[in-house]
């Protein structure tokens, strides 16, 4: 009767390791955090029939001209490297799953050779102390999985945000180059014109060799230009999961205007703080470390214990009878896995610290960012502009009535171009700005310290290589 339970509670120790949460319901936890911080959707593809809607999904934001969002939105659909990022949730539940099970029986068989015959010895051993272990193990694996969790979730919002900055960028590429192309046809007329007064005499070789320089430097900005739409579009294909075909995508070109009201940005260190993901990603690893560590102090101090059943058979005789091994902690006693894994709590919450540190004073600085930005697009709007299209105006009047000559209006044209471009660029910049402030928002920092964090999570320290003494 004692053997019966005896087997049965260790076929429910068994049991138990094979449940927990699944990466599905995992997924379906990350996918609704990221609606909620977003407002967008997320597809794991795993080969079933959904992928087909998903395809169809893509194909239809694929129709019409890409808005920042609907680039956004085809990114966590097709991309693959979030495709990729969502299988550390397989990992992480695989290991959950590990950690509920019973270390496997050992089986040990001897021969032995005398005079009289052979004598065998069988036996099997199993770990006893294995089955007390499996809780521990298992809220270990439960609170990996929730860091995974909680990465997979961080990284779709960071691939969110490098998206919507590469859309940004490709927009003002494809601005520039048509101010470039402009600037050309500009330099373009100054030559033509220069040709026809030097070949009247009025125009110096030394003049007309200027006009041809400003022509050719022109013409390398405008070949520049087009490498950056070019690289741009290679990017954000890229960024997209986009290839073949569908590379073929069309985008909406001109930047939305500056809103009329600017944004609320009070109180945006708190709220960057309140909803960051990383925070709580770092505090997470602490609440890890802090599992395993308290895993390793219990299995540091108790014995390894194997208990098993023998069989010998000798001189014609069968005996049978137990088997007990009892580990002698002469040497290891887990005295370095109990530092080691005090130094890492120790060492992931001064990260932590460090983090949060850094996180705040990013808001400060998006805030800023974000404000000067928009500023100074909205001064080169309604006042640079004015002012130089006036300029233009005037000069073409003086032209009409003979005042000033055709360099004086093509100079004026250029310097038109030259404030068109700076306008585009406080335009970018301003774009670029709310991308990062709407990141902090979302739950993740942009790296505008130029420390080399923010957006890729921190990387824990390496984990301890287990807490199961002498392996068991």
């Amino acid at each position: 009767m004692r053997g019966g339970l005896l087997v049965a509670w260790l076929a429910g120790a068994w049991g138990a390791g094979c449940a927990g949460v699944s990466e599905q319901e995992g997924f379906d936890r990350v996918s609704a955090e990221v609606s909620e911080r977003s407002g967008l959707e997320v597809r794991w593809r795993q080969g079933g029939v959904e992928d087909a809607a998903v395809d169809e999904a893509v194909d239809a934001l694929l129709g019409s001209p890409l808005t920042v969002d609907s680039a956004v939105q085809i990114a966590l659909l097709s991309d693959p490297r979030l495709q990729e990022t969502y299988e550390r949730l397989g990992v992480a539940q695989g290991e959950l799953v590990q950690a509920g099970l019973l270390n496997n029986p050992l089986f040990h068989a001897g021969l032995g050779f005398t005079d009289e015959g052979v004598n065998l010895e069988l036996s099997v051993v199993q770990s006893f102390l294995d089955v007390f272990f499996i809780p521990m193990r298992k809220r270990v694996a439960a609170e990996r999985f929730e860091e995974a969790r909680l990465e997979v979730a961080g990284e779709v919002l960071a691939a969110s945000w490098r998206v919507r900055r590469a859309f940004i960028e490709h927009q003002a590429a494809l601005k520039r180059h048509e101010l470039e192309r402009m600037g050309f046809e500009v330099a373009d007329a100054a030559l033509e014109l220069a040709m026809e007064l030097h070949r009247v005499g009025t125009l110096s070789d030394q003049l007309l060799a200027a006009e041809q320089l400003q022509r050719e430097q022109a013409r390398v900005s405008l070949a520049r230009a087009e490498l950056g739409v070019r690289e741009g579009r290679e990017r954000l294909s890229v960024l997209m999961g986009l290839w073949g075909q569908r590379a073929g995508w069309r985008i909406e070109a001109p930047m939305a205007a500056i809103p009329a009201e600017p944004e609320a940005t009070e109180g945006l260190e708190r709220r960057a703080v309140e909803a960051s993901l990383d925070l709580a990603l770092a505090r997470q690893r602490i609440v890890v470390a802090l599992s395993e560590a308290g895993a390793d102090n219990v299995s540091s101090v108790l014995p390894g214990v194997e208990v098993g059943f023998e069989a010998v058979r000798e001189d014609g005789e069968l005996e049978l009878g137990p088997t007990v091994g009892l580990e002698v902690p002469l040497f290891d006693v887990g005295q370095g896995r109990r530092r080691g894994g005090a130094a890492r709590v120790r060492g992931l919450w001064r990260g932590y610290e460090a983090a949060a540190i850094e996180l705040r004073a990013e808001a400060r600085i998006a805030s800023m960012r974000l404000t000067e930005s928009r500023a100074r697009a909205i001064h080169a709007r309604d006042v640079l502009l004015p002012l130089q299209a006036q300029v233009l105006a005037q000069t073409q009047r003086s032209y009409n009535g003979m005042l000033v000559g055709g360099f004086d209006l093509i100079m004026a044209r250029s310097s038109l171009i030259a404030v068109e471009t700076q306008a585009a660029e406080a335009q970018r910049d301003y774009w670029l700005a709310r991308a990062d402030v709407g990141l902090l928002l979302q739950g993740r920092h942009a790296p505008l310290m130029g420390s080399g964090r923010g957006v890729e999570m921190m990387e824990a320290p390496s984990k301890s290589g287990g807490h199961r003494k002498g392996g068991h």
